[in-house]
């Protein structure tokens, strides 16, 4: 995977959230909860299922690339639904 981003770091993610099971994935969570992320991208069920909790949910979705994707396309349907392009 190819990824760039602008990381503007905010205060460090509380203590007091749910903890990943797996610790080498804790960091994603941190990161996207610290950096204001909109979503975290993956397929790994652990990230999945943790990001479910309601604390994280209210920061960020954590969702699999394949569902982004179908939502942005949904997205984009509802933008061009009735509106003619013309070339």
């Amino acid at each position: 995977y190819l990824a760039c981003a602008t990381l503007e770091m905010h205060a460090a993610a509380p203590t007091d959230l749910p903890r990943c099971r797996d610790v080498n994935d804790q960091k994603f969570l941190d990161l996207a909860y610290r950096t204001d992320a909109t979503e975290l991208l993956t397929r790994d069920k652990k990230l999945l299922k943790v990001g479910k909790n309601k604390r994280y949910k209210q920061r960020f979705l954590t969702i699999t690339p394949e569902l982004f994707l179908a939502r942005l396309e949904q997205v984009k349907e509802e933008i061009y639904f009735g509106c003619e392009i013309h070339s």
